[in-house]
C-alpha cells in the first residue's frame, strides 16, 4: 500500500478536486501527520511551516488553503464516507486541526489497526517493547526494522537518563569543589 496514494485517492472520494491549492497541502500535511504524530500538537507552529517550505509559501497561504478544502469536503455529495470518517459523527464545523486529528485516527484505524490511544507513543513502545506491532508507514505492514529502531530508542533513552544522571552528579560535586576553593 502506498500512504499517499491512499491519501490522494480519499481526498479525490471526498470530492477534493486537484485544481485545489490547497490540495497537495492538505495532502502532504495528512502524510506528514501520519509520519509523525506530534505535528497534531503543533498544527500552526509545526505543521504549516513544513508545508510552506516545501512547496515555497507563506504557512498563512498554507492554512487559509487547507481551510478551503476541508470547507468543500464538509459539503461533499459523500456523506457516506465523510460519516466514515468522523466515526459516525460529523460535526457542523471543524477547525484545520481538528481535520488532521480526525483523518489521521481514521488513517491509523483503517489501514494501520492501531487503536489511536496505542499510537507510536515511545512510552506506549517502552512498555509493550515485545508486543508491539510495528506497521511500517510505506507498505502498512509489520516492519522487523522499525521494531528494532523502536527498540534501540527505548535504549538509548534509558542510556540518556543514566547519563544525565551521572552530569547532575559531576555538576553538583564541581559546584562544592568551586563554593569551597
Amino acid at each position: 500500500m502506498d500512504i499517499k496514494n491512499e491519501i490522494r485517492f480519499i481526498l479525490r472520494q471526498l470530492g477534493v478536486k486537484t485544481s485545489y491549492v490547497g490540495y497537495k497541502f492538505i495532502s502532504y500535511g495528512i502524510y506528514l501527520v501520519l509520519q509523525d504524530q506530534s505535528y497534531l500538537h503543533h498544527v500552526t507552529k509545526k505543521l504549516y511551516i513544513d508545508i510552506a517550505l516545501k512547496y515555497k509559501t507563506s504557512p498563512v497561504c498554507v492554512e487559509r488553503n487547507i481551510r478551503t478544502v476541508i470547507k468543500s469536503i464538509w459539503s461533499t455529495d459523500n456523506r457516506e464516507l465523510l460519516t466514515e470518517i468522523c466515526n459516525g459523527n460529523i460535526p457542523n464545523k471543524v477547525t484545520n486541526a481538528e481535520f488532521f486529528n480526525i483523518i489521521y485516527e481514521y488513517f491509523i484505524l483503517r489501514y494501520f489497526h492501531i487503536h489511536p490511544s496505542d499510537i507510536l507513543d515511545i512510552s506506549y513502545i517502552q512498555n509493550n517493547i515485545e508486543d508491539c506491532q510495528c506497521i511500517c508507514f510505506k507498505d502498512g505492514m509489520y516492519c522487523n526494522q522499525l521494531n528494532s529502531c523502536y527498540k534501540r530508542i527505548s535504549q538509548i533513552e534509558s542510556e540518556s537518563k543514566r547519563l544525565y544522571s551521572i552530569i547532575l552528579l559531576i555538576h553538583n560535586i564541581t559546584g562544592e569543589f568551586l563554593k569551597n576553593k
